[in-house]
């Protein structure tokens, strides 16, 4: 006979992510007091403030979640990752940019709890008992990312440049391939005079 021992899954610090749709909106008190771990994803186009900076919305953001008590407050500890295309502040092309954070907050009802939070711990408002994770893993993303997206010098795809005639109207710039010379269009525009 062969026996098999199945051993209670760890903390959500070794447990693999799982492809579900985590849960937005919680208890995390009901949570905290079962000591209870949540993970899935979230499609990105469902992060509104997300979205907007994303020169697509395909793919998943994958957070898991660890609740507990610290003494009478209620700790939030989690993790997540997720591969984004900005758009190129330069280009107007996709950026790749990969984002993985760690989190770790504690619901408060007003801004007068924060000062009693634990060491470590940033508030996130609970409102009707609910918090929603969705937020705080928005929230942490859109703090996370660079302050202007672009890629590396050299590597964005042909810039156009526009100027502006006597009506104010843009005009496309034709860029000179087989000028080595980096003046040369100064000369041109010289001689035009």
């Amino acid at each position: 006979m062969i026996a098999i021992a199945l051993a209670r899954p760890s903390r959500y610090h070794s447990a693999p992510m799982k492809s579900e749709i985590l849960l937005d909106q919680l208890d995390p008190v009901r949570f905290a007091l079962k000591e209870r771990d949540t993970a899935g994803g979230i499609e990105l186009s469902s992060l509104k403030r997300l979205s907007e900076l994303l020169h697509s919305t395909d793919g998943l953001v994958e957070a898991r979640f660890s609740f507990s008590r610290e003494g009478k407050k209620i700790a939030i500890r989690g993790d997540m990752k997720a591969q984004l295309k900005l758009v190129c502040h330069r280009c107007g092309g996709p950026v790749d940019f990969s984002v993985e954070g760690q989190v770790a907050v504690s619901p408060v009802t007003t801004e007068a709890d924060e000062p009693e939070l634990p060491e470590g711990l940033e508030p996130v408002l609970m409102v009707d008992r609910e918090i929603s994770l969705w937020q705080v893993v928005e929230d942490e993303i859109l703090l996370a990312l660079p302050p202007i997206h672009r890629h590396e010098q050299g590597e964005c795809g042909d810039l156009i440049s526009f100027t502006c005639d006597a009506n104010k109207t843009p005009v496309k710039n034709e860029r000179e391939s087989t000028s080595d010379n980096p003046f040369a269009i100064l000369k041109s525009l010289r001689s035009e005079d």
